[in-house]
């Protein structure tokens, strides 16, 4: 996805929202910039 096509695509949890959401485990899952995306 380039800059042209609205890319890269930023995936984040909402952290504000909830205080689990604030721990190690949910920011080692944090996708900061997605460049693909397969499906299949």
């Amino acid at each position: 996805m380039s800059v042209r096509n609205k890319g890269p695509l930023w995936v984040i949890y909402p952290m504000d929202d909830d205080p689990i959401l604030r721990t190690v485990a949910y920011h080692d899952r944090m996708i900061w910039q997605l460049r693909s995306i397969v499906v299949e």
